[in-house]
């Protein structure tokens, strides 16, 4: 929502101006303006984030010289063995017995001994080299990340490598911005009170004029309500709209006249709309509130005031009490109150709000379900904060309020405490510096791109429910790395024995040329392995 600014207020650079024109005087240049720090911000953390240490690049880093030692070993192992058993048989032959080597001729059976040939041993050796190839838990990573930034890739979730795609899966806290992340960004009109009858002031008249009066209007709130107007008549209305004056921060005054409510395509567009106002969660309520004569459906010209609490008091508008009420009624639900008078009567409250999302109720319920803590952060006041966090269903004692830029960081790192992972969902530049900051920062792909260069996940279609979705897709992608490495050291720890020639006298060895094919075959599963990961996902979200 905007927030309205006098003289001497202070305007952080890249802010939007929405109604008028200002002259500003630089407080702050180059390096020192907010938009700058917000950059140095975002460097810092990203800086200050530790890599991921790999399993697999600290295990392969000591497997190939403990493989050569093993090698070594298992050559040496034999060949020593090889020889005590020739130089035993040699001893017996020489004390007048006979001996039967292996690869020998038999020259009697009093000394008998199994000797290995050198070939053997040259073949255990060379055995233990092949098949301990560490290609499985060289695979066993990187197959199981590209297909899982893959499936991300075409749900609409932007995973930027393989670091944030493992860090996801451990995030305890997750923490969303409000505007625009958990909200549309964008305000609409969500009720309107009509205080007259029908036949005093009609529903579409009120709205004609207050479509042309707000269609003057540069403020987001003046958009809003010319939006549902057009919305709701069909179409723009026509007229003519004099004396346009606005006062930033109260409302504003004009004059409509030549108003033409006898188009047949808005009429007809007012037909098939009747029930568009519930549908497009906007309500027009009249109320029997004031007893008016016709001055108002007399007029040919109409004063119009909109504005605020404040700016109705100076233009000597009286609110009633039942009024009152209603007003306080819906600030409490964090809504915008405008009030409508023409020609110097009071005629309807709108209540205008950002929007929440409809998918962002079910998101936050579905990450809890997945054990996370779920907060959420704005620059907006508690009132508002309080009233959508009610709203989307995140605990009180988790909502952050009046939160500036630079504490957004703060407060992310506040979370981090005790190594606690956390993960932040923003959209806007205010954001990028706890999106750097965050073990795991996820961008909405409509926000800025300040926010999305920040971000490790951006979720493209801006959909809250690619959030559980990325959580969901870490938790299994994982899982398949961990099932890769059980694999690889499981066949490590089975071949290598074997390899060796550890079970030869059960009669139990291979071949080199089965030590490759083994060691092949490794390779091939792992990355088997790793595409059943796309299956699986799709067969669970389909």
């Amino acid at each position: 929502m905007p927030v309205s600014k006098k003289v001497d207020d202070h305007v952080i650079g890249g802010t939007l101006n929405k109604n008028g024109a200002l002259i500003m005087e630089a407080t702050h240049v180059s390096g020192d303006t907010m938009l700058s720090q917000i950059v140095t911000l975002i460097e810092e953390a990203q800086t200050s984030k530790a890599p991921i240490q790999r399993i697999a690049d600290r295990i392969a880093g000591l497997f190939v010289p403990l493989i050569l030692i093993l090698s070594f070993l298992t050559f040496s192992g034999w060949f020593i063995f090889s020889e005590v058993c020739i130089q035993t048989a040699h001893s017996c032959k020489s004390s007048g017995g006979n001996t039967t080597i292996s690869n020998g001729t038999s020259n009697g059976e009093s000394c008998s001994s199994d000797c290995m040939h050198i070939d053997s041993v040259f073949q255990y050796a060379i055995s233990v080299l092949v098949i301990a190839c560490p290609c499985a838990l060289g695979l066993a990573t990187p197959t199981a990340v590209m297909v899982g930034t893959g499936i991300g890739a075409s749900r609409g979730v932007l995973i930027k490598g393989g670091e944030p795609l493992e860090n996801a899966h451990r995030i305890k806290v997750m923490v969303f911005d409000k505007t625009g992340t958990l909200t549309y960004g964008q305000p609409e009109v969500v009720r309107v009170i009509l205080l007259l009858k029908e036949k005093v002031f009609t529903s579409r008249l009120f709205m004609a004029v207050l479509g042309l009066a707000e269609g003057r209007s540069e403020h987001p709130l003046g958009e809003a309500i010319t939006r549902f107007a057009s919305r709701e008549l069909g179409g723009d209305p026509v007229g003519d709209v004099t004396e346009f004056e606005a006062e930033p921060g109260l409302g504003m005054r004009c004059s409509v006249k030549d108003i033409e409510l006898n188009s047949s395509k808005q009429q007809i567009a007012l037909y098939q709309n009747k029930t568009s106002v519930i549908t497009r969660r906007a309500e027009i309520i009249e109320s029997d509130r004031n007893n008016v004569s016709s001055l108002l459906s007399l007029a040919t010209e109409y004063k119009v005031l909109v504005g605020n609490r404040m700016w109705m008091a100076r233009n000597g508008i009286n609110i009633p009490e039942d009024v009152e009420k209603d007003i306080v009624s819906h600030e409490q639900q964090g809504q915008t109150v405008v009030l409508a008078a023409i020609n110097s009567i009071l005629c309807g409250v709108l209540a205008i709000a950002d929007q929440v999302k409809p998918e962002a109720r079910g998101t936050v319920a579905a990450l809890r379900r997945m054990g996370l803590r779920v907060a959420m952060l704005t620059g907006d006041n508690w009132r508002t904060a309080e009233a959508i966090a009610q709203q989307v269903g995140i605990y009180p004692e988790d909502v952050n309020a009046e939160v500036l830029p630079s504490h957004k960081k703060t407060l992310i790192e506040s979370y981090q405490q005790g190594k606690t992972k956390v993960a932040m969902v923003g959209d806007g530049i205010n954001d990028s510096p706890a999106l750097a900051q965050a073990d795991v920062g996820i961008a909405i792909g409509t926000g800025t791109d300040v926010a999305v260069e920040a971000a490790d996940i951006v979720l493209v279609k801006n959909d809250l429910t690619d959030v559980v979705a990325a959580i969901d897709l870490s938790r299994k992608t994982v899982r398949k790395i961990r099932m890769n490495f059980v694999w690889a050291v499981l066949y490590n720890a089975i071949g290598l024995p074997i390899a060796a020639g550890v079970f030869s006298p059960l009669g139990v060895s291979i071949q080199p040329w089965m030590a490759a094919a083994a060691m092949a075959l490794s390779s091939v599963t792992v990355v088997c392995n790793s595409l059943l990961l796309r299956c699986v996902w799709y067969a669970i979200n389909t």
